[in-house]
C-alpha cells in the first residue's frame, strides 16, 4: 500500500512538472479544482462506488469553472501576450 501511494505521487508530481514547463502556472492551476473529479471517476471505475446525482452536479460546477478559467476572453488574450 505504501508503494503505490509514494508511485502514484512521484508519477503526479512529475506530470505536473512536465505540464508546468508546457503551459505555464496560471493554465496549470486549475487542475487542482479537476483532483475531486478524478477521485469520483476514478472510484466509480475501480472500486464500483456508484455516482451520486449531488457528485454530477458539483462535478458540472467544477468543471464548468474550469472551462470559465481556461477559455475566458482574459486569460486567451493574457496567454497570447505571453508567448
Amino acid at each position: 500500500m505504501l508503494w503505490l501511494g509514494v508511485f502514484i505521487d512521484a508519477l503526479a508530481v512529475f506530470a505536473w512538472g512536465t505540464a508546468l514547463q508546457i503551459t505555464g502556472v496560471g493554465l496549470l492551476s486549475n487542475l487542482a479544482y479537476l483532483t475531486p473529479v478524478a477521485a469520483i471517476i476514478v472510484s466509480y471505475i475501480t472500486l464500483g462506488e456508484p455516482i451520486e446525482p449531488y457528485a454530477v452536479i458539483g462535478m458540472m460546477f467544477v468543471l464548468g469553472g474550469c472551462m470559465l478559467q481556461v477559455f475566458s476572453k482574459w486569460n486567451l488574450d493574457y496567454y497570447s501576450r505571453s508567448r
